[in-house]
């Protein structure tokens, strides 16, 4: 079932100069996924030691499908990849 939620997740701030080194992905732009989909990875130390700050920006871009949207790790918290960081419930 697709819930048509549109997505974009943004790795760290300013970390586009970087051109790649520190990422991996798993995705293609547009695709479909669903819970537990490999989606990225990226490495800390990279982009610390370029400078960069390693803040990931997640923004749902049509939230008014959702009925209920809840930051379940508070901001600023450090994340594992087990980790729910947020529930989001369809209307």
């Amino acid at each position: 079932m697709t819930s048509g939620l549109v997505t974009l997740i943004h790795f760290g701030i300013g970390t586009v100069a970087m051109q790649g080194p520190g990422f991996v992905t798993y995705f293609e732009r547009g695709q479909h996924v669903k819970k537990g989909d490999l989606l990225i990875e990226f490495r800390a130390k990279p982009i610390k030691d370029t400078g960069f700050d390693d803040t990931v920006i997640v923004t749902i871009t049509n939230s008014n499908f959702l009925s209920e949207f809840n930051i379940v790790k508070p901001i600023g918290s450090k994340v594992d990849k087990d980790d729910i960081v947020l529930t989001l419930i369809n209307k």
